[in-house]
């Protein structure tokens, strides 16, 4: 793992100690899009719309 894309909420205001520890980069996806944030949140939004 090189990389770890969050959410910018403040359920992650550990990311700087988290990547220091698994020596990885960080990014931001934008606010509303999941979909950029790979396959797991983009299933989860198709999810949500069948079962919502």
């Amino acid at each position: 793992m090189k990389s770890i894309t969050y959410d910018d909420g403040c359920e992650n205001m550990a990311r700087t100690k988290i990547n220091e520890i698994l020596k990885t980069k960080f990014y931001f996806c934008q606010s509303y899009h999941s979909w950029k944030k790979g396959n797991g949140e983009n299933t989860n939004g198709l999810m949500r719309a069948v079962f919502a």
